[in-house]
């Protein structure tokens, strides 16, 4: 429906999508919810122009996608596939993109979408809640010819040729809408009386001290914890009064949000024909890709309000040399380097609402001067808030914000082909060598979690009462924050044969070798024991 080339897939036998992606426009996460032949879904591979377009930290990303009016051929090999295509075995999507001709040629295109064209959803319309803007538009243009001067350069138009692609998408994406339970005004001033669990049942709010019910159910102000009080007004009061009686108790705030999108690629693909057995090409690719996401992604952990939306990109970019020499009619050496890189960051849009002083400064065991983003060096930001055992209570979780993630892979590529009667052998190297940058670790700015827990002693048996109250169920904090920088190489080299046997029988014989070196931890982040090292009386 989209202009997401990996929609194609489902036309092959043996290929399932589990349609996790919408399919709307390329995307770092396109190879994502796709399965050939019962593989997992990291474990197939995707080559653009014979290079490995796959991020290493996941293989479940890719560093780029060509967009469909940029690619001249796309081909599928679920199984029984050559020596020649290796580094995964779940499946090979092989993409070439287009050149140039002889001749000029170019297209232009315009798709639109918009919410107008949609019909509302039967819970929306039951609450009264009016559709979510919905707005794709997707425009760009290609051009694709001979370089050329008349009478000076490349004048027969056979030597040097170009092809150059933009495509631009804006969009307006809808996030959906977030209910949750916010502390209530009368819950901030200590008064439970009207705090229901989902049945409607009141609940008992409990004093840690003696075990028994508050009278009343009122917190009395003197036990007021000013911190917890600070964490309770941290958060926004109700919004909503919800209509449907079966959710009544379960929720009282609403959040919608949907954000611009904006999308662009451009690609640049020079070919020559230095020699009539000397064949030359550069392409270069880049993709910008940046969102703002308020909730639902792996960026922003399990946020369910409107606190501040996240900025999250993954741009990427490629670039590619090709060179072809012919040795005669029957034997030809095809060498390839490639070099792409992508890049993962979020970081709050209004970092303000996360100042740790909002929540009374609460003090960190261990503070982390330094984030390890480049385009940060220090943050104070709140730890994390959950609050457990109230019916669907506000989250305040973020995940390792600040974050950074990227990943360079040089590509290496020489095969060389020799046809011998009804054989066509090919033998070749592929050498690469990658970098997998990444925040890791725990949470680093804390996390304070206040659910029930009849095991708590000091659980006062509501969740914001026991933040009233300043007790918790748990705190954790990581000691520093993780910065893994970890490098490996991965080589490998085939040799094969396609026998042609006869006109019916054609037979493909052919073997791969892999070394796989360990890695190399540059930032030391990683640990093991060695039992070797252990001495008893030390311990």
């Amino acid at each position: 429906k989209g202009r997401d080339f990996f929609a194609l897939l489902n036309t092959v036998p043996g290929v399932v999508d589990n349609f996790s992606q919408a399919r709307e426009t390329s995307s770092p996460d396109s190879i994502r919810g796709t399965f050939i032949n019962g593989q997992r879904e990291n474990q197939k591979n995707l080559a653009v122009d014979g290079i490995t377009d796959l991020d290493t930290g996941s293989n479940s990303t890719v560093h780029f996608q060509p967009n469909m009016d940029a690619i001249s051929e796309i081909k599928v090999l679920t199984s029984n596939f050559q020596a020649e295509f290796g580094r995964n075995g779940g499946g090979v999507i092989t993409v070439i993109t287009r050149s140039g001709t002889r001749d000029f040629h170019g297209t232009g295109y315009w798709f639109y979408r918009h919410e107008s064209l949609n019909a509302n959803s039967f819970f929306n319309n039951r609450n009264g809640t009016p559709k979510n803007p919905y707005r794709y538009r997707i425009n760009g243009y290609t051009i694709g010819g001979p370089i050329f001067i008349p009478k000076k350069l490349n004048t027969n138009r056979d030597k040097l040729f170009f092809f150059w692609s933009q495509e631009y998408v804006g969009m307006k994406r809808d996030y959906g809408t977030r209910y949750a339970n916010m502390p209530t005004q009368l819950e901030r001033d200590g008064n439970y009386s009207q705090s229901f669990d989902s049945a409607g049942r009141l609940i008992d709010v409990r004093d840690p001290l003696t075990g028994q019910v508050f009278p009343g159910n009122l917190i009395p102000r003197s036990r007021f914890n000013q911190m917890g009080l600070k964490i309770l007004n941290f958060f926004p009061l109700p919004n909503w009064r919800e209509p449907d009686p079966r959710e009544f108790y379960n929720r009282n705030y609403r959040s919608q949000y949907s954000g611009a999108y904006p999308k662009r690629q451009d690609m640049i693909r020079i070919d020559a024909n230095i020699t009539d057995s000397l064949q030359v090409y550069y392409r270069f690719i880049k993709d910008k890709d940046e969102q703002t996401t308020p909730w639902g992604l792996w960026v922003n952990g399990n946020l369910n309000y409107d606190l501040t939306p996240t900025i999250f990109g993954q741009p990427g970019k490629g670039h590619n040399f090709r060179l072809n020499k012919l040795f005669g009619p029957t034997l030809i050496n095809e060498f390839i380097f490639g070099k792409s890189r992508n890049n993962l960051y979020f970081y709050p849009k209004e970092p303000e609402k996360m100042s740790r002083d909002l929540i009374g400064s609460p003090a960190e065991w261990y503070k982390d001067a330094e984030t390890g983003v480049t385009y940060l060096k220090s943050v104070n930001y709140i730890p994390n808030l959950v609050f457990g055992g109230n019916p669907n209570p506000v989250n305040a979780s973020f995940g390792n914000i600040p974050y950074e993630n990227y990943n360079n892979i040089w590509s290496f590529v020489d095969n060389i082909s020799k046809v011998a009667g009804p054989h066509t052998l090919k033998a070749g190297v592929y050498i690469e060598r990658t970098q997998k940058y990444q925040v890791g670790g725990g949470n680093y700015r804390g996390a304070f979690n206040f659910s029930r827990n009849a095991n708590n002693p000091l659980d006062a048996n509501h969740s914001f009462a026991n933040a009233l109250l300043g007790n918790f169920n748990t705190y954790s904090e990581a000691t520093a924050r993780v910065n893994g920088d970890w490098w490996f190489w991965n080589v490998e080299w085939y040799v094969q044969d396609n026998w042609r046997v006869n006109k019916r029988l054609t037979l493909d014989v052919g073997m791969r070798f892999y070394h796989l070196p360990p890695q190399t931890d540059r930032n030391s982040t990683i640990a093991s024991f060695d039992p070797t090292r252990y001495n008893r009386a030390k311990a």
